[in-house]
């Protein structure tokens, strides 16, 4: 192993939390590098004087102290994420209602320009059909084209 991969390892070394192969490995590393076995003392060092601070006391009033402040925290983070939204809820529904019937309406206009009248198209004695296209067939091409084709796209014979 090089002295980066041992150096990352020491902390675990020192608290005896590596298998033994690896600390073995680690061990004959140290023996040879000088370096490395000084950042091992110095992590020593460390250990040993956390290991002197006295442990302290929780008590469970403390952490229901805690879980209160974590609770008050998220309730009012919560209110100033969305409190901004509210503003515009109302405006947002309206205009999304305005948007709907307008496309509505010009969907109704806008088909209502390109939709065939057949009625009038079709009308045999209609004189304005009959004078612009005298030679058309009575039939709408639509029903030309079923004549022709049927409804599942094979050729019919007229």
């Amino acid at each position: 192993m090089g002295c980066m991969k041992i150096r990352k390892r020491l902390p675990q070394f020192v608290q005896g939390l590596l298998p033994a192969a690896d600390a073995r490995d680690i061990a004959d590393h140290l023996h040879a590098c000088t370096q490395c076995h000084e950042q091992m003392a110095d992590i020593q060092k460390v250990w040993a004087a956390l290991s002197e601070l006295p442990t302290p006391e929780v008590s469970s009033n403390m952490f229901s102290r805690v879980l209160e402040q974590i609770d008050a925290y998220e309730q009012k983070s919560a209110g100033v994420r969305w409190e901004w939204l509210s503003l515009f809820r109302p405006t947002f529904a309206a205009a999304a209602v305005t948007i709907m019937l307008i496309g509505f309406v010009s969907g109704a206009f806008i088909s209502s320009l390109y939709t065939a009248d057949s009625a009038r198209d079709q009308a045999a004695d209609d004189p304005a059909y009959s004078e612009i296209l005298p030679d058309a067939p009575q039939a709408s091409f639509f029903d030309i084209y079923l004549q022709t084709y049927g409804e599942n796209n094979r050729e019919n014979s007229l």
